[in-house]
């Protein structure tokens, strides 16, 4: 048997056996020397310091640190602040893109002298000038010498520009088959684009005339000006509808809307082919 008895000094608790009562022993832990008494200790057992091997989990001094909570608060804190950081930067971007985003209202222009009607996207973006709400008027000559006439319109966004032109085919021109005359009309207005290449053409019908849809970009691709163009032929007359400007896309329904409003002079007839 042994007794449990409490060093005076470091108050260890040492397992001594009973034949020592009363006589000198060592203590182990700060090497006191003590008289053993004759009974067991009354004091009440100090829990040990964990050992290697002790009962339990280790105590976590950091539990105790006040610098390891600060950190984890810190944290905490910067991630809070990060996610309302990022979410607000998004609320500002979105709201930031939805007025700069240009969405128009339609404007309908008719030709002074009857000759076609078109739709225009209205200059309402907020730094578009006042100005560029008037249509002007072209001036131009086309390749075989005839007036063009028609109208632009100018718009500050991505610097758009929309216009419609017309002229009249020459005799010998208006000889040729549909297709020649457009092929070569199509030639002529790519190679009036500056440093221009042709990245998409198509063949297609506006409001029963024969028609040819040309894409035609300049620059890089992060700075691309891109003109989106519609060369239709009514009767003997030669019409193109165009939109240029930076990035412009022809799946904008606003340009798509400027190429579908538009209705030729009704008194042109559809060209045909010459009977074979």
């Amino acid at each position: 048997m042994t007794d449990l008895v409490t060093c005076p000094k470091c108050r260890d608790q040492l397992d001594v056996p009973v034949e020592f009562r009363g006589q000198p022993v060592k203590c182990a832990t700060c090497q006191t020397v003590f008289s053993v008494p004759h009974g067991p200790s009354a004091e009440p057992p100090v829990a040990r310091p964990s050992r290697s091997g002790s009962r339990g989990r280790p105590r976590d001094r950091s539990d105790d640190d006040p610098r390891s909570a600060k950190r984890s608060n810190g944290v905490v804190w910067f991630l809070l602040f990060g996610t309302a950081l990022v979410c607000g930067a998004i609320g500002f971007g979105c709201a930031g893109l939805a007025n700069w985003a240009y969405n128009p209202t339609m404007q309908v222009h008719k030709s002074e002298e009857g000759r076609f009607q078109v739709e225009f996207p209205e200059a309402s973006h907020p730094f578009s000038q006042a100005g560029d709400k008037v249509p002007k008027p072209l001036s131009q000559v086309a390749d075989n010498g005839a007036p063009v006439k028609g109208i632009e319109v100018r718009l500050d966004m991505n610097e758009a520009r929309y216009f419609v032109k017309y002229y009249d085919q020459s005799k010998k021109q208006a000889a040729q088959e549909p297709e020649a005359m457009l092929a070569d009309a199509v030639k002529a207005e790519i190679a009036a684009v500056a440093g221009g290449v042709e990245a998409a053409r198509s063949v297609t019908t506006h409001a029963g005339h024969p028609a040819i849809d040309v894409q035609i970009d300049q620059g890089s691709q992060f700075a691309k000006r891109v003109t989106i163009l519609r060369v239709m032929l009514a009767g003997s007359r030669i019409y193109v509808l165009g939109t240029q400007g930076q990035n412009q896309l022809p799946q904008l329904w606003y340009v798509q809307r400027f190429f579908i409003s538009f209705r030729p002079d009704e008194k042109a007839k559809p060209a045909k082919k010459p009977e074979e």
